[in-house]
């Protein structure tokens, strides 16, 4: 639901793929020229599981969501992300 108000907010980087887009779920295979002990290496090692549960949690805990202060469609968080993010 989150992507699909961003994507229709206008919300978008400068290559036109919306700010709400999830990067992918899949980790990064580890390649077979990657050096012993290297970062990439041991990349693949970690375990993978599935969401945990969302129990006790609650976004109120965390203060008001980001304020679309200058009333673009876009809230200030997505206003910044535009501005700094490079492909």
């Amino acid at each position: 639901m989150l992507v699909v108000l961003l994507a229709s907010s206008g919300c978008e980087t400068p290559s036109g793929r919306s700010l709400g887009d999830a990067p992918s779920a899949e980790p990064p295979s580890s390649s077979p020229s990657a050096p012993s002990g290297s970062a990439l290496s041991l990349l693949g090692t970690l375990a993978v599981k599935g969401r945990g549960p969302k129990t006790g949690y609650s976004r109120e805990q965390y203060g008001p969501a980001w304020a679309d202060t200058n009333r673009n469609g876009c809230d200030t968080r997505n206003d910044i992300l535009k501005r700094d993010l490079t492909e």
